[in-house]
């Protein structure tokens, strides 16, 4: 997939130790953030573990899970 969804997030937790001690942004993990952004409301009154999983960004494999979703929305 070329075109990156508005959805995938950088995690701004996830950096990368330098060759001197210092630290810098990761290009990854992506995170998925269509859960809180977007749907939250959607969310009410469905099984916990679905929402568990729905909020659970970290869980994307991306680029793969974003090809066919449903809630693709293109940056």
């Amino acid at each position: 997939m070329s075109v990156r969804c508005v959805y995938a997030q950088r995690s701004e937790e996830a950096y990368v130790a330098g060759a001197h001690g210092g630290l810098r942004p990761a290009e990854g993990p992506m995170l998925c953030g269509w859960a809180e952004d977007a749907a939250p409301d959607q969310l009410v009154g469905v099984p916990r573990w679905l929402a568990r999983n729905a909020l659970a960004g970290h869980l994307l494999n991306y680029p793969a899970d974003c090809e066919g979703c449903p809630c693709f929305r293109p940056a």
